[in-house]
């Protein structure tokens, strides 16, 4: 195949299409990536992906329901927390990627409709502009069912149903180890297509490809890339301490100054380099990011997710128009999915925000023109067990996520 034929969607196509392929085997090979990005690389394109990790553990087979005749063992299973089959949003899943031969239908957690007139996400999946990727976790071989994983026979991957293990194997695609330091899938994403990218010719060479705005995780950063990080609020200048907080503050005075004044040492330059870029790119950005601004009523209100994205919104408005970036990747993240009780209300608010804060960061892509351009899709630690504890459920493996934007091959699930 050539570079020419080879899309973006073809690439998002064929990743989507490895379901229960599992991160693992579906992204360890990136060099499909570069090809994607030669094919449509010009003076003038942009395009971003938009990482929402779902810190906890979302519970997506409530997020994702099954209606019809499979309702019933459904709401066995789930007992007092499933979703009411008359309150999940029906959506068109005829199509089911080519593999629902016998119609099986499936329905939205009502939440996912918050948002009124716009009908929230459950709009955008009929409108083509969301799909789901069902049933996908970390994984180092397949295992073809439940007596195969009983046995013992098949690699699993380290610590399932850990938090900080699965995050972690999550953002690195690999997972083989425990908690040591690994490049990031969309670090290893960045080192693919930087080559492509304009930031050497910009006004801020110094900007990286990678931004997050929920402080560091393992998914931006590679051997040579390092994320630049700011905050929902905005971009935040690295200061050191003053001298009137407590002992913590003043400790990390002294011993940042110390670092600072240490002359012809490898790690006190490393950091004085990095802080004068951290201080020359808050230089430059503090003004365009205080000029520029998105429509807040499209997001909810006093949402930590909606404030990150809409900060996302401003960043891209930043880098594609003033600064001449054409690839970035960005990080924001929502917690509180870990619903081992009182899941019912809990999960709804969660996924009520979620639903909104994406829709708005939709619109506001198709407002700012580039509704095709920007990819956002979600991840969380794992699923959640299919069995209710009785008042919420326990960590579990796979599960399904969201994928968000015009490109997408949307109104399906893969």
């Amino acid at each position: 195949m050539s570079n020419a034929n080879f899309s973006r969607r073809q690439f998002l196509s064929g990743c989507a299409a490895m379901g229960a392929a599992g991160a693992s085997a579906t992204l360890a090979n990136l060099f499909h990536i570069g090809q994607a990005v030669a094919a449509t690389a010009t003076a003038s394109d942009y395009k971003a992906l938009v990482c929402v990790f779902l810190l906890g553990g979302n519970d997506s087979f409530n997020m994702l329901v099954p209606l019809g005749a499979a309702y019933g063992d459904y709401a066995s299973a789930r007992g007092a927390i499933a979703v009411p089959e008359g309150s999940a949003i029906a959506i068109d899943s005829a199509g089911y990627a080519g593999r629902n031969d016998d119609h099986r239908a499936f329905g939205l957690h009502p939440a996912l409709g918050a948002g009124a007139a716009n009908g929230g996400l459950a709009a955008l999946y009929e409108g083509g502009s969301m799909a789901l990727l069902a049933n996908v976790g970390t994984l180092l071989e397949p295992i073809r069912d439940a007596d195969e994983y009983q046995a013992g026979t098949s690699r699993l991957p380290s610590y399932l149903f850990a938090h900080n293990h699965q995050q972690l194997q999550w953002q690195t695609a690999d997972g083989s180890g425990g908690v040591q330091a690994a490049a990031g899938w969309g670090g290893r994403l960045a080192e693919e297509m930087i080559r492509h990218n304009a930031n050497d010719g910009t006004l801020l060479p110094e900007l990286s490809m990678n931004i997050s705005l929920a402080g560091q995780h393992a998914f931006l950063g590679a051997d040579s890339v390092i994320p630049y990080a700011m905050s929902a609020s905005g971009v935040e200048r690295l200061v050191v301490p003053g001298t009137d907080g407590g002992i913590r503050q003043n400790t990390m005075r002294r011993t940042l100054l110390g670092l600072l004044g240490v002359p012809n040492h490898l790690m006190a330059d490393h950091l004085a380099a990095t802080k004068q870029r951290a201080d020359d790119v808050a230089e430059m950005l503090s003004g365009l990011y205080a000029d520029t601004a998105v429509d807040a009523t499209l997001y909810p209100v006093e949402s930590s997710l909606g404030a990150q994205l809409q900060a996302v919104a401003r960043m891209i408005d930043i880098s594609r128009n003033t600064l001449g970036v054409r690839r970035q990747i960005y990080l924001c993240t929502l917690g509180g999915w870990d619903t081992h009780a009182d899941q019912t209300v809990r999960q709804g608010a969660l996924l009520a925000e979620l639903g909104q804060a994406l829709h708005g960061f939709h619109a506001t892509t198709r407002a700012m023109g580039i509704g095709h351009e920007v990819t956002t899709f979600t991840g969380s630690d794992f699923g959640r067990t299919f069995n209710s504890n009785g008042d919420g459920s326990d960590h579990g493996w796979g599960g399904h996520q969201l994928i968000v934007g015009d490109a997408v091959a949307g109104g399906d699930i893969y």
